[in-house]
């Protein structure tokens, strides 16, 4: 997979499964793993991946709930990078990767992109 996929594709799943916000573009801040966010990551800057990773490395000392949505953002991103990894680099290869631009880029595309990918786009963690 192209690089600039793969990066996009780990960003759009951090962004909108880990932390149970509803669609693609959602921000943080989710009740499933908010306390753990707090004790285990508050001192984390958010962006490339960083809180997954702060809560992958806590992944022993995770509520259920926020374990729960951990293995949902695996597999949710297993799903998006066979998904809209051509779409993300046919219509926004041309993008550095961070702060949503892929995601807005993919949003403002909606109508050109693949059946799978746009389905995906608008599903609810």
């Amino acid at each position: 997979m192209p690089g600039i996929a793969r990066i996009f594709v780990l960003r759009l799943v951090a962004g909108c499964i880990l932390l149970g916000s509803a669609g693609a573009a959602a921000g943080p801040k989710a009740p499933a793993c908010s306390a753990e966010i707090q004790q285990f990551c508050g001192h984390i800057e958010t962006g490339q991946g960083k809180l997954h990773r702060c809560l992958d490395e806590h992944r022993a000392e995770l509520s259920s709930a926020c374990a729960s949505k951990l293995k949902q953002l695996e597999a949710r991103r297993q799903a998006v990078r066979q998904l809209c990894a051509a779409d993300a680099g046919k219509h926004c290869g041309h993008l550095q990767p961070g702060q949503g631009r892929v995601v807005r880029c993919l949003l403002e595309h909606r109508a050109e992109l693949s059946p799978a990918c746009a389905a995906q786009l608008r599903v609810s963690p």
